[in-house]
């Protein structure tokens, strides 16, 4: 609700975690936005990962562990 954004607004947390298939998302962006670094969860295979790399900036795996780069 309108008293989350507004807690969100002035915490201006550090990271925030979202389903990997949110990238796109407006929240994401507004998380950005607001200065926090947005991490995906949770992703089980090199082609979630491949899916969703170019919006988050860190991710969290389970049962997967990725190429090293």
């Amino acid at each position: 609700g309108s008293e989350m954004c507004i807690r969100d607004r002035i915490s201006r947390p550090d990271f925030v975690a979202f389903d990997w298939h949110g990238g796109p998302s407006p929240q994401l962006r507004a998380a950005r936005w607001m200065g926090a670094i947005p991490v995906s969860w949770t992703v089980r295979s090199a082609d979630e990962l491949a899916e969703c790399d170019q919006y988050f900036d860190r991710h969290i795996f389970e049962s997967f562990v990725p190429d090293s780069k």
